[in-house]
């Protein structure tokens, strides 16, 4: 049974495995450049376990970049690129409701389908499209992989030492190696360990008791935040000059909340659905509090749910600004993953009000559709228009002249979806490309193009026709040589309305004083904005 959401997902999700890379992908495509052969690879993955992934964020996600370098090692279709993502959403589906069911406690055809519900509201979950649909965010999706695991197992062990609580602290460890969002495992297996020891000594007695019940999974958050320290410097720094937990301790991050709602007018733009969203989900939380009160097994259930819940939106957001494009999802992952459990509560009531949690868990799943399955289409389409783009750019290649060089502008984003950022190089060399295009053209970002006629003046064009593109790109400044200074001949600005490359005229003055005057102009009436 626990398969119907995973299926349930898959449907959702079926139209992105066919699809190309966008953004930050291109790069995981060159993450293992230089790693040469199996034993190379395993070399830099390994690595990856005593370092850190690099600069210059504090990132420490070596077991996502394992299954990145496997991808790479298969090859760069990206069919099995996405395919990886998707089967990690549909695993979490299932989780989801085997975790509900858990918590719910008897094994009866309304738990069963109270958690199956639960499961495919989070298969669904129409906010976090990003984190399946972006072949760069499976971080957040193998993270929440092991912490559901680790959840279930947790819940189902009598003691860390037997099989259940062993496969439980491993699935941990495994979580932590996969990206920094794993810390929110604490409080939820806080929240669970107080679930499992029952009311017997009250509030408080029941906090001790939960406490050294989940002491093991306590030690290895202690070790990996020690960890942190050790490679990092610090163990909550993820951004270089952020202060994580002075953002937490001042409560700044509770600002973050309600700036979720513009966030969410832009990332889920279609507005009849996203009201239904958000009435049915109130209507199935106030019905899962009136479960709660009328039960005492379910208030104990929601009672954790909702610390946990609390829990990772305190260690999240300090980290995070929601985006005025609509990224930023991904971060919703797992909150919506523990909110979907709270929601089987109601939906698996002995009484009064099953029947209307049963109605809005209906409005909400056909709302999470009609807001998922749009955004589903416009990440599918944005890598059918890289992979456009990447065609376009090869036929630019071969028609410029040997004395000739091409200047081609793309889109750093295309509503919520990042497109060209972090794509340039990929785009230009293999193995998108057959051979390196970087002697012919460069490809570069709209929020990139203030700082190129710096870059003229230091012989950039004549270094990209000499030189490998990642070597430019790893030292762009170099010294300024004397004019006159070498310009492309032709220039190109991509079209997300045709889906095609424009050519553009750029009336230039001298010293290029009016360079982002003449592209904003020139980018506007070809139709690039």
């Amino acid at each position: 049974m626990l398969g119907l959401p995973a299926v349930a997902a898959l449907a959702l999700f079926r139209p992105v495995v066919g699809t190309g890379f966008v953004g930050d992908d291109f790069g995981l495509l060159h993450a293992f450049d230089g790693c040469d052969g199996l034993t190379g690879m395993a070399k830099c993955v390994g690595e990856m376990f005593v370092s850190g992934v690099g600069p210059p964020s504090n990132q420490y996600r070596p077991l996502t970049m394992a299954t990145f370098a496997l991808n790479a090692a298969i090859g760069a279709d990206p069919f099995a690129w996405h395919l990886v993502n998707v089967l990690l959403q549909a695993a979490n589906a299932a989780l989801v409701a085997l975790l509900a069911w858990q918590l719910l406690g008897t094994d009866t055809s309304r738990t069963r389908a109270a958690a199956l519900m639960a499961g495919a509201l989070f298969a669904w979950f129409a906010p976090a499209v990003e984190a399946t649909a972006w072949i760069a965010a499976r971080f957040d999706g193998l993270a929440l992989v092991w912490l559901l695991v680790a959840a279930c197992a947790f819940v189902a062990s009598r003691s860390w030492r037997d099989g259940c609580g062993l496969l439980s602290l491993g699935a941990t460890v495994l979580s932590y190696m996969s990206k920094e969002s794993a810390a929110i495992g604490v409080p939820l297996v806080l929240a669970l360990a107080w679930h499992k020891e029952g009311s017997g000594k009250g509030i408080l007695g029941g906090v001790a008791k939960a406490v050294r019940a989940a002491l093991p999974w306590l030690l290895v958050a202690a070790a990996y935040f020690a960890f942190r320290r050790l490679l990092f410097g610090d163990p909550f720094r993820f951004f270089p000059g952020s202060s994580p937990l002075a953002t937490l301790m001042s409560g700044e991050w509770l600002a973050n909340i309600p700036a979720m709602i513009d966030w969410a007018s832009v990332a889920l733009p279609e507005s009849g659905p996203r009201t239904v969203f958000a009435a049915s989900g109130a209507v199935l939380m106030l019905c899962a509090l009136a479960a709660g009160v009328a039960e005492r097994s379910k208030g104990r259930a929601l009672i954790a749910i909702a610390v946990a819940v609390l829990g990772a939106f305190a260690l999240l957001l300090p980290h995070w600004k929601w985006a005025d494009n609509g990224e930023g999802g991904r971060v919703l992952l797992a909150i919506g993953a523990m909110a979907m459990v709270a929601a089987a509560l109601p939906l698996a009531a002995a009484k009064r009000p099953r029947g209307l949690a049963w109605a809005a868990a209906i409005l909400l799943l056909g709302s999470q559709w009609m807001l998922a399955q749009p955004a589903v289409e416009r990440w599918a389409r944005a890598g059918e228009d890289t992979r456009a783009l990447a065609l376009a750019l090869a036929r630019i290649a071969q028609q410029t002249p040997a004395t000739g060089y091409a200047f081609v502008v793309v889109p750093d984003h295309v509503g919520a979806i990042p497109f060209g950022r972090n794509a340039q190089g990929g785009l230009m060399l293999p193995p998108v490309q057959a051979a390196s295009l970087g002697p012919k053209l460069v490809v570069q970002t709209d929020a990139e193009l203030a700082r190129w006629p710096d870059l003229f003046t230091r012989d950039i064009i004549g270094r990209l026709r000499r030189e490998p593109v990642t070597s430019v790109a790893a030292n762009p400044l170099t010294p300024k040589v004397t004019p006159p200074h070498e310009l492309p001949d032709r220039w190109f600005c991509w079209s997300p309305r045709t889906r095609a490359l424009s050519p553009v005229t750029l009336a230039l003055e001298p010293g290029l004083a009016n360079w982002d005057i003449a592209w904003r102009e020139a980018r506007a009436f070809a139709g690039c904005t």
